[in-house]
């Protein structure tokens, strides 16, 4: 048995003592473990001491045996201060250089019912002991056989219950992972590793698994070692990679746009100074309406940016309420008419005048500002723009309906493989649109951040030449 194996207990060991033919003791070692007095208080007095009054008698009788026979008895015992726990005493001819007698030699140990007793106590110790450990241990056979397990390996594996668990190379998700690994272990008689292991009902954890190779006859018999459940600490490391990489893609896009919008700014007034006393009225509204726009887009990528990061902070609170949806897409119309207007865009919704929504009512208006900016944006003159919504029944979630909203425009549509970008740092840079205009580039990422805050999802249906749809949903 595993537990078997450990360090026995102290009380298991043996005591010797040595006294001269009178009795007295002058040499002793190993008393403190049955006494609560050192074995100096011992020393020098008489042996017979030690033991319980209604022993003394028949070992002095066995010691004059002993003086007679020259041989070595055994006798079960108890001490003084123990009625209940018998010791085998064992006596012995103690002769000087030139073989004569001068006293014996006693050695005590428990008797084997005792000794029984008290490796089933060690072993029931020491499991206990294994058991509140928060980490799994184990021992398996070089095939992968389980021999041992804790209650901690046990619940990282989901089994009630040791019989249950038998073979440990089914758990491992790659399949070929311990035939690869298991010859570097025996070599090395030591590993750590990090993998995924499938768990009883299907779940995949991710474990550091580290441990040694046990010999016997020199020969690999054993694997003991300790498994972790690292899954939280895996998550937690690839949100970190993430949000690195967010990070280092938001100073790209961030960069990109105020660059552009600058730049044209810079333009823009530069041109003012050098040619001011060349220009007529005209050209100078043009120059003005030029700067004016460059303000606003400015405007709105600031806008965008202290929404981001207050939703990456988690300062911006989710604050659902019932809200008439038809009446607030008309106050997002009214506000991009003139927008729409000057492009020849018919900018109109479909929705019906009661339609009642359970929203966050400034993230839903910021999705759908959004939303119109860019179909206006990616719009040709003369083309077309419509807000509708209908009501649907979540596949995942059957019986429960969800509301689709839906931003429908006639624009030069998406290429494919920007489309698996738009919605994330990767790759995302604002384009210009069928006028010129240019994005903030934030803005699909802020409506993903927010469609998901209210447990909805986003996505883009679209085809080059043919415009685009943009689709989310609201539980």
């Amino acid at each position: 048995m595993f537990l078997s194996k450990l360090k026995i207990p102290d009380e298991l060991e043996k005591a010797t003592f040595a006294f001269d033919k009178d009795g007295i003791v002058f040499f002793i070692s190993g008393f403190e473990q049955f006494f609560a007095n050192s074995a100096k208080d011992l020393m020098h007095k008489n042996y017979l001491n030690i033991f319980a009054t209604e022993y003394t008698k028949r070992i002095k009788e066995e010691e004059k045996k002993l003086t007679n026979k020259n041989k070595t008895t055994h006798l079960t015992i108890q001490l003084n201060n123990d009625t209940k726990t018998k010791r085998i005493l064992t006596l012995s001819i103690l002769l000087d250089k030139t073989g004569k007698h001068i006293g014996y030699i006693g050695e005590l140990e428990l008797d084997k019912e005792e000794q029984k007793s008290c490796i089933e106590k060690a072993e029931s110790s020491y499991k206990e002991f294994l058991d509140n450990i928060p980490i799994g241990i184990y021992r398996t056979t070089i095939d992968g056989k389980l021999i041992f397990a804790n209650k901690q390996l046990l619940k990282i594996f989901n089994y009630p219950n040791k019989s249950d668990f038998k073979d440990v190379t089914k758990t491992f998700v790659d399949k070929n992972y311990r035939k690869q690994k298991l010859n570097q272990w025996i070599e090395q008689g030591e590993y750590s590793d990090e993998f995924q292991i499938k768990t009883s009902d299907n779940k995949i954890v991710y474990v550091r698994d580290a441990g040694h190779l046990v010999k016997e006859n020199g020969k690999p018999a054993y694997f003991d070692g300790a498994l972790e459940d690292i899954t939280d600490k895996k998550i937690l490391e690839k949100r970190l990679n993430e949000l690195n990489t967010s990070k280092n893609k938001f100073f790209s896009i961030l960069s990109h746009d105020l660059k552009g919008a600058f730049g044209q700014f810079i333009g823009a007034t530069d041109l003012i100074l050098d040619e001011i006393n060349n220009f007529d009225k005209e050209q100078i509204e043009n120059i003005v309406q030029l700067l004016n726009e460059q303000a606003e887009r400015s405007y709105k990528l600031l806008e965008n940016l202290l929404d981001w990061s207050k939703s990456q902070e988690g300062i911006l609170k989710f604050q659902p309420e019932p809200i008439n949806l038809s009446v607030l897409i008309k106050e997002i119309i009214e506000y991009y008419n003139q927008t729409a207007k000057k492009k020849s865009i018919n900018l109109y919704s479909e929705l019906k005048d009661t339609l009642i929504v359970y929203a966050d009512k400034y993230m839903l208006s910021t999705v759908l500002r959004n939303l119109i900016s860019n179909a206006l944006k990616f719009t040709p003159e003369g083309g077309s723009v419509i807000v509708s919504a209908c009501e649907l029944i979540d596949k995942e979630n059957y019986g429960n309906k969800v509301l689709e909203i839906s931003v429908k425009d006639t624009g030069v549509g998406i290429e494919k493989e920007r489309i698996e970008h738009l919605f994330n740092m990767e790759g995302n840079y604002s384009t210009k649109g069928t006028g010129g205009e240019l994005g903030t580039g934030l803005g699909l990422i802020l409506c993903k951040e927010f469609i998901e805050k209210h447990g909805g999802k986003i996505w883009v249906e679209s085809e080059l030449g043919k415009g685009s749809t943009f689709k989310f949903t609201i539980p």
